[in-house]
């Protein structure tokens, strides 16, 4: 027979679970949009006039994506140059020796990574020290 307790239990989870789907409902779509966020970053990084109107008309665009995806609770990771490596959300595409940074942390971001409430939406593609140039194998 099923307890009061039981049908209490499975109400409650079927709410969050209804939740979950909602607050992640996003993320299929937003990970599309994302290489065009890096397309227009990039663009506006290589811009050689960035007092150029069509320059200047490209940064609004980009900005106006960037706060469209944090009001959706999409958020760039950002400041990852020193920090340790951490595989649950980066992505090691390269080891190479820094004379600057410890081995083991980040040295460069190749691919800026993405949390949708702060659930990994996609992993930082990143450089990691191999230490010293004279300690590396």
């Amino acid at each position: 027979a099923v307890t009061l307790a039981d049908f209490d239990n499975y109400k409650k989870r079927a709410a969050r679970d209804r939740e979950d789907v909602y607050r992640y409902a996003e993320s299929d779509i937003l990970k599309d949009v994302l290489p065009t966020v890096d397309n227009l970053g990039l663009a506006l990084e290589k811009a050689a006039d960035k007092e150029d109107p069509f320059v200047k008309g490209v940064q609004l665009v980009y900005d106006g994506l960037l706060k469209s995806l944090e009001k959706h609770g999409a958020k760039p990771m950002a400041d990852l140059v020193g920090k340790e490596l951490d595989p649950n959300f980066h992505e090691a595409i390269a080891t190479l020796p820094n004379a600057e940074i410890d081995e083991g942390k980040i040295t460069n971001v190749v691919k800026t990574g993405w949390t949708l409430n702060d659930k990994l939406l996609r992993a930082a593609q990143v450089v990691v020290s191999a230490g010293k140039p004279d300690e590396a194998k």
